[in-house]
């Protein structure tokens, strides 16, 4: 099965896919999680820190305690760098997003590759431990960490199943996309 688009994945698609990105062992462990995104975690890690300033700054005007200004001042710095996260988040999904030219999806009964401008990445079907489908995401899982993670837009979803069935890899196929109804 080859598939060529020119259009990137949606910002919906990189989100999630970053996600996979930093959270993958987590996922190994068990395929039927529910996958987020990750600018949604970012905004988590900024609610928390402004939510804790919020505590700590009455007490350190109450107590005036250095270890309440310790505290205070960790708090400030993991605001800074959960905005800047956020931030970097930001940017790549809009660089991935916008870039230009022609992706090919390509399955075959020996390997899954992805071909863009960034290169040709390929993973045999030996490597893969799971196919996972979630809400805006296909995703190669790998058996090994480190290792190359392939990923294609959920709105293939069809065309990446019948080529499983192909090749007789369906017994890889974990679909969680009922999870996000």
């Amino acid at each position: 099965m080859k598939l060529e688009f020119e259009e990137r994945g949606t910002k919906d698609y990189y989100d999630e896919f970053f996600y996979i990105m930093n959270y993958i062992m987590k996922i190994k462990k068990n395929p039927k999680t529910k996958v987020k995104k990750l600018t949604t975690v970012a905004y988590l890690y900024i609610i928390f820190c402004i939510a804790f300033i919020s505590i700590f700054i009455p007490l350190y005007i109450i107590n005036k305690s250095i270890v309440d200004l310790i505290v205070l001042i960790i708090l400030i710095v993991c605001l800074t760098l959960s905005i800047i996260y956020l931030i970097l988040i930001t940017n790549n999904i809009k660089k991935y997003k916008n870039a230009k030219g022609t992706n090919i999806f390509e399955i075959d009964d020996k390997n899954i590759t992805v071909t863009n401008n960034d290169g040709k990445n390929s993973i045999k079907w030996d490597g893969v431990e799971y196919v996972v489908i979630n809400k805006n995401t296909i995703v190669f899982v790998p058996i090994n960490i480190p290792s190359i993670l392939i990923g294609v837009d959920a709105s293939h979803k069809m065309e990446v199943v019948k080529a499983l069935k192909k090749y007789k890899k369906d017994k890889l196929l974990i679909d969680n996309s009922n999870l996000y109804e």
